[in-house]
């Protein structure tokens, strides 16, 4: 999938410079990096979209931040973006960015997928991050909570006919993702006991 690696002036640079070819040129002594995945309810959004608030968290930060465009639904079920987010800290750690150093982060659905990414980054031994930071996350894709809440219908970005909406989505991609795509449990029914701060 495509990815971006920015970094705000004043921020550190990277801890490895990456040649046209895509080898490390040069390697910096703090490594911390932010491994950034955008929201858009998994349907829509992207690099693009998100580009001035990465640039943002890298100029609070002082790290440099790798922005994923995952894939996305209809066409691709969530273990799809979640691979796109694991690939996004494998090659962050390989470029001289421990796990240990890197915080991931992502709103809305990319806060679904910051969770996911770093369990799944424990569970297979990629390596425990530093902290994750969930703006706003979706944590849930049962929507029976949020419909029987009583101000279900009073919000303004997601009215109660779209939240029924998302999990049909979740399950035609599902369904449709061929082989491998087991469907990611939500936030909320994980085992956190090994995850990092939030």
């Amino acid at each position: 999938c495509p990815a971006e690696l920015l970094w705000a002036p004043g921020a550190a640079l990277p801890a490895a410079q990456v040649d046209m070819d895509g080898t490390a040129a040069q390697v910096g002594m703090d490594g911390t990096a932010v491994l950034y995945l955008h929201g858009g309810a998994f349907l829509c959004c992207g690099l693009t979209t998100h580009r001035h608030l990465v640039s943002r968290i890298s100029a609070t930060t002082g790290a440099p931040v790798l922005a994923v465009g995952y894939r996305r639904l209809p066409r691709h079920p969530i273990r799809r973006a979640v691979e796109d987010g694991l690939d996004g800290l494998r090659w962050l750690v390989a470029h001289g960015h421990p796990a240990e150093r890197v915080v991931i982060a992502g709103d809305s659905a990319g806060g679904f997928l910051t969770f996911a990414v770093a369990h799944e980054a424990v569970r297979l031994g990629i390596g425990r991050p530093a902290g994750t930071v969930a703006l706003s996350p979706l944590t849930d894709l049962d929507p029976r909570g949020k419909l029987d809440h009583p101000n279900s219908h009073r919000c303004a970005v997601f009215p109660r006919r779209a939240v029924a909406v998302l999990p049909t989505l979740v399950e035609r991609a599902e369904r449709l993702g061929g082989e491998g795509a087991e469907p990611v449990a939500s936030p909320v029914d994980l085992d956190l006991s090994e995850m990092p701060p939030a």
